[in-house]
């Protein structure tokens, strides 16, 4: 059996810019910045930010982080608007996207870049937005981190990448890139991150020395992890359960058994045929409900589609639709819920057992809610009532939700494109475009 060490070493010549590569990345890089800071007054800095600047790129992620760096005598207004009118001037082609404030996804002499306006900050307590920390962690990072620690980190990534748990984006839910700098500058290497990752149970890694001991209990989320440059901050805020736990499990398996496939292993999409016999084997009741997607980015989206699907699956579950799982999904222009359910049809029926007859009142007050019951009748020493059901059918509870959707907590920005979808069984998706969703779903493993 190969060693972890072993492995690393073959996995990190393949997802490491070489000294070629990352030598014209960085003069690249240079005549961007040249190109934009051309375009802006000489007292506003541009500077190279991201893990091109931080050296823990992966091979072939050429993709450029510029902030146009703004004194803080300028108001949020005239930083943002101006940044993006510089932003513009210097770009080829561009297009407008949003985090705290606009950006710009531009494209200047062939490389795609994003370009973001930002104050000029050299300490937290200075910060206006969320977007001033990014030149703060830049700095942190160069001032801590070995080249080796810098191969670590491509490590890092690359392996999460591969687990399906990497990018801080809510749609991945994962780790971040500047998390996974701070895991290896605190354990020091990927070995002892995996090693200690092993017996993680909601970890707390108080990276700022806030000296806290009750530190973890400011956040609620799975996992904690302190910003060295902003102790109020969490910066695993984002990782869900189920990312930080398939790390977890996946450090176990690679330490027992290490091998390259942790780091390249590509992720299977099965044939229709096989999806179909294996739906069909399960014998439970899938179906598909597609909607147009609501124009919204996907950091609002995403976490909104998520809060309708829980609240679709909790409405069917209060209705006796015992939910086997979930899946939800979108590209921006559609959006897909799959639910497999025990059954899509329930008894026109439902038995609801009341009190004991001999507690007088609270057996009144039952027999008094359930009067328009279809039979009310003693069972051994209980009052039970036989009601009939308002939706014995999955879809009809569906479309019943779709049509009250604010009602039963849709988001806003949802209500009406929700109102607007189709049902389908989930064979139904077994096409070039959804195949995917069913693959993720139907074959998912450890």
């Amino acid at each position: 059996m190969q060693s972890p060490s072993a492995v690393f070493s073959k996995a990190l010549k393949r997802i490491k810019p070489t000294k070629k590569e990352q030598a014209r990345d960085l003069e690249q890089a240079d005549r961007i910045i040249s190109s934009i800071r051309s375009k802006v007054p000489k007292h506003i800095e541009v500077a190279l930010m991201g893990s091109v600047a931080k050296g823990t790129n992966l091979k072939g992620n050429r993709d450029f982080d510029i902030f146009i760096l703004f004194p803080r005598n300028y108001t949020h207004h005239e930083m943002s608007s101006l940044g993006l009118h510089y932003a513009k001037l210097a770009a080829h082609k561009h297009e407008l996207a949003y985090a705290e404030h606009p950006y710009l996804k531009a494209w200047i002499g062939g490389q795609r870049v994003d370009i973001v306006p930002s104050f000029k900050i050299d300490k937290i307590e200075e910060k206006a937005s969320s977007v001033d920390r990014s030149q703060l962690h830049t700095v942190y990072v160069n001032g801590k981190i070995t080249d080796k620690q810098r191969d670590e980190v491509r490590l890092l990534k690359k392996f999460m990448q591969t687990l399906g748990v990497y990018g801080a984006e809510l749609r991945v839910e994962g780790f971040s890139g500047y998390l996974c700098e701070l895991l290896i500058l605190h354990y020091g290497s990927l070995e002892k991150l995996m090693r200690s990752a092993c017996s993680y149970h909601r970890p707390v890694l108080d990276l700022a020395n806030t000296g806290n001991q009750d530190v973890g209990k400011l956040f609620d989320s799975p996992m904690v992890v302190t910003d060295p440059v902003d102790p109020r901050r969490n910066v695993a805020a984002v990782v869900s359960a189920t990312s930080l736990y398939r790390f977890v499990l996946a450090c176990r398996q690679f330490l027992s058994s290490p091998a390259t496939q942790f780091f390249f292993k590509e992720k299977e999409v099965h044939s229709k045929k096989k999806l179909s016999v294996l739906i069909s084997s399960r014998k439970t009741a899938s179906l598909a409900i597609l909607f147009p997607a609501p124009h919204l980015v996907e950091d609002i989206l995403w976490p909104q589609l998520k809060k309708t699907t829980l609240s679709l699956v909790n409405v069917l579950s209060q209705n006796d639709f015992e939910v086997f799982g979930y899946y939800y999904w979108s590209n921006s222009k559609e959006c897909v819920i799959l639910l497999e359910l025990q059954c899509e049809t329930l008894p026109a029926v439902r038995k609801l057992y009341g009190p004991a007859v001999w507690m007088q009142k609270p057996t009144e007050d039952f027999m008094r809610a359930h009067k328009s019951a279809c039979n009310l009748h003693i069972e051994h020493e209980r009052v039970t009532a036989m009601e009939k059901r308002q939706f014995a059918s999955a879809q009809a509870l569906i479309l019943h939700f779709a049509k009250n959707g604010q009602k039963f907590g849709v988001p806003g920005n949802f209500v009406h494109n929700f109102s607007r979808l189709k049902i389908l069984s989930a064979n139904r998706l077994l096409d070039k475009k959804h195949i995917e969703i069913l693959s993720d779903y139907f074959t998912r493993t450890v």
